[in-house]
């Protein structure tokens, strides 16, 4: 086609009019501007001229302030309030802060507590919220999940720690150091005594057996001043114009400023107290709040723990990859939300029953997922960079295993309180070796008790487990180990099953010798000595019901002869430098002489009074007598006449009163206190046994 041409045609259509048709509207020329417009609210907290920015504020990497990471967590956009919400991260540091409050009324199904709202929440997430039945606590479990998003690795693993951290507090079972024995300092740790309670026929004569060996008085810790006792000097007669006081402290006869009671008050408040007595001993009170709650959560969150479980093992247990960081936390703080739960439930005999029996199987169905990886080691090739970290946690993983074996292997020891099941305490020509007695099943099997048992040896040693590829330095255990691994010692050396036996023989034996090498200024030598002063003064318990007994067997009552006879030179070598550590040794022995115990004999006696004349006066072969460690107590510290009974106790024991050893401990005894405060005291309790 010629140029002209389609130049002309080209024109014509630029200036074409376009046909109508019938019933259709003017259409509207194509350079048309659409003016239309929709308007959306848009909020921007941050950048409002109106209100003034408080530079001081603090804020995070992104700049953003409190009040904004509030506003996101309403945001509209659900991958903001997943990234931005982890409001879990709030909690960690209320739970931090203010633990009492952010737990408040957690047992309470129907309750708008914080607490409540707060477990809620947590279960939420992690779908697996529940609802409680018509029943109450017997109810079908329902689902009640309203989670939107599904949670990455690394967001579930920040809401099972909170988790994690939330029921440790909720449950509050401190008392035996569960996280607190892994995370807390060795200065800050106390040693756990609740897996004794269930040996005895009650817990007040479990509070009077632990209270013992607790120490009543320090200088350098002022929370414990107030427990000193109470004490008055002694005169030989009672005068009239004496003012008239009692060496104790009777807090129910002490003035009330209430109004008093009346006869009809104080005679229903007798009734009830009565009623709930019976109750309790006879089974019909039920299950504490707490421990409802914790079964309860336990038996919802079971499945959730399985699954993440079996989901990260394979990437934490690989023998050919280094584990994964996120995983293998993951893996832990599953294994810690079990002990916190499992442990509640099933640490007090008192609450044996339904709740027992679940949780004991839930426990036991997450062991057998645990016990083929166990004990957790780098199994990575030698070759590979090690990882300090992952080792840890590795660690961390067995000491926890060990400890789950411990609740079943205790709640398998339960002793029925109630009046007619009591069993009374065995004669002691009744009491059967531990190897020659099966009377009842062991929950985990013979082959898991004995790696139990071996792990710890090996720990107690300072020994790397056998069963890791790359090599390591032997290294001395923990504080925080040692402190979490005694419920699991006892556990075994107690039971009397035919299974446990050959493993409690090994570890009572491995743990002796590892008390006997800690040095005096090792920092687990005051763990050893709470622990061990606690088994030896068993046997003369009246309420105590458990098999471990010490004064029966040649072999253990050797060792257990041993580990007394070292105190006096953990004594001395302690000077003034430890006063909790040296008040609980003199208690240990002050007990033992006061109770005639089977495993001090007069041999042993004589002994003991010899190791502990250096600790009054010692013989230098140039500069003559020298104090000993004694005078280096502070002048104000009960422990000077608390050392002084104890030399009065033993001296009196000693049948022959011209004992060479009884006159040279009294010699230098009195040389020490010539001068002081003391010595009118020990002159006036020595005198009888002169």
């Amino acid at each position: 086609m010629p140029k002209s041409s389609k130049k002309k045609k080209d024109k014509a259509a630029d200036f074409s009019k376009a046909k109508l048709k019938l019933g259709k509207g003017k259409q509207a020329p194509n350079n048309t501007v659409d003016t239309s417009f929709k308007a959306r609210s848009i909020a921007l907290p941050s950048q409002s001229i109106a209100v003034d920015k408080n530079v001081d504020a603090p804020t995070t990497k992104r700049r953003l302030t409190f009040d904004a990471l509030m506003m996101h967590l309403k945001h509209y956009n659900a991958m903001i309030r997943r990234g931005d919400a982890h409001a879990v991260r709030f909690l960690d540091i209320f739970l931090e802060h203010i633990p009492e409050i952010v737990v408040e009324g957690w047992t309470q199904h129907a309750s708008s507590s914080h607490g409540r709202r707060v477990l809620e929440g947590y279960l939420g997430i992690l779908n697996a919220g529940t609802s409680f039945g018509e029943g109450g606590d017997t109810g079908p479990v329902q689902a009640t999940s309203t989670a939107s998003v599904v949670l990455s690795s690394a967001s579930k693993l920040v809401v099972l720690r909170s988790l994690a951290n939330f029921l440790s507090h909720a449950v509050a079972f401190a008392s035996y150091s569960t996280d607190a024995a892994l995370d807390s300092p060795s200065a800050a740790l106390t040693t756990p005594t609740w897996y004794f309670s269930s040996s005895f026929a009650s817990s007040s004569a479990f509070e009077a057996f632990d209270s013992l060996l607790r120490p009543r008085w320090s200088s350098t810790d002022p929370s414990m001043t107030h427990q000193r006792d109470a004490t008055r000097t002694w005169v030989p007669e009672y005068s009239d114009e004496s003012q008239e006081d009692f060496a104790g402290r009777f807090d129910l006869t002490l003035p009330s400023s209430l109004a008093p009671w009346t006869v009809q008050e104080l005679n229903s408040t007798v009734t009830d107290v009565s009623m709930l007595n019976e109750d309790k001993l006879s089974g019909l009170s039920g299950p504490s709040p707490d421990v409802a709650a914790a079964a309860h959560v336990a038996r919802t969150l079971q499945p959730t723990l399985v699954s993440t479980f079996l989901d990260c093992a394979p990437a934490v247990f690989s023998p050919s990859t280094t584990p994964a960081e996120t995983e293998t936390q993951m893996v832990l703080v599953v294994c810690r939300l079990c002990r916190s739960l499992y442990g509640r439930v099933l640490q007090d005999a008192a609450e044996s029953g339904r709740w027992h029996e679940t949780a004991e199987a839930d426990l036991q169905t997450m062991l057998s997922y645990l016990s083929p990886y166990f004990p957790f080691v780098s199994t990575s090739q030698v070759n590979m960079k090690r990882d300090i970290k992952v080792e840890q946690c590795f660690q961390d993983l067995n000491l926890i295993y060990c400890e789950l074996s411990s609740f079943l292997v205790l709640a398998s020891q339960v002793i029925d309180r109630r009046p007619s099941m009591v069993r009374k305490p065995r004669a002691r020509s009744a009491r059967v070796h531990p190897a020659l007695s099966s009377e009842s099943t062991s929950p985990i099997s013979a082959r898991q008790i004995e790696r139990v048992s071996r792990y710890i040896v090996q720990l107690l040693r300072g020994e790397p487990p056998s069963s890791g590829i790359q090599p390591s330095l032997p290294r001395p255990i923990t504080p925080q180990a040692y402190v979490s691994l005694l419920p699991t010692i006892w556990s075994f050396i107690n039971s009397s099953n035919a299974d446990v036996a050959d493993a409690s023989t090994t570890l009572f034996s491995a743990f002796i010798e590892h008390a006997l090498k800690a040095s005096s200024s090792s920092a687990v030598k005051r763990h050893t000595i709470d622990f061990i002063g606690r088994l030896v003064l068993l046997d003369r318990e009246p309420e105590y019901q458990g098999s471990f007994r010490s004064g029966g067997f040649p072999d253990q009552d050797a060792k257990l002869q041993e580990w007394i006879m070292h105190l006096p030179k953990t004594l001395w070598e302690l000077g003034g430098s430890h006063l909790p550590t040296t008040e609980t040794i003199v208690r240990v022995l002050l007990r033992l002489s006061q109770r005639r115990s089977r495993l001090l004999q007069q041999t042993t006696y004589a002994s003991l009074r010899l190791r502990l004349v250096p600790y009054f006066s010692i013989s230098h072969p140039t500069r003559g007598k020298v104090a000993g460690p004694y005078a280096k107590l502070p002048a104000e510290s009960p422990i000077r006449r608390l050392v002084l009974d104890l030399v009065a106790t033993i001296t009196g024991n000693a049948p022959d009163k011209a004992d060479p050893s009884n006159g040279e401990l009294v010699a230098a005894v009195a040389g020490s206190v010539q001068g002081t405060a003391e010595e009118l005291y020990f002159s006036d309790i020595v005198a009888p046994v002169r």
